[in-house]
């Protein structure tokens, strides 16, 4: 099994895990994404990454660009990568 993590990201639930190889790739970096997915080859692939820090209720939207970039753009890079 393949873990993508971003590299600042906290591992302390995976890394006793054995049988994961880890790898550090913000979703954000298509470089890196797709030299990453061209080296596993993965069959199926779990999207679990997300940023809910947005307050919603929050009029001035505040941190709306981070959000953005890394709900829907990072998601999209995957896609992208995991299709070429």
């Amino acid at each position: 099994m393949h873990v993508l993590h971003r590299p600042d990201g906290n591992l302390s639930r995976i890394e006793d895990m054995r049988s994961i190889r880890l790898w550090g790739c913000d979703l954000l970096d298509v470089e890196r994404l797709n030299a990453v997915l061209g080296s596993v080859r993965s069959h199926t692939i779990y999207h679990l990454a997300g940023d809910s820090t947005l307050g919603h209720l929050d009029p001035a939207l505040v941190g709306v660009k981070e959000s953005i970039d890394h709900n829907i753009r990072s998601s999209i890079n995957l896609f992208v990568a995991a299709n070429a």
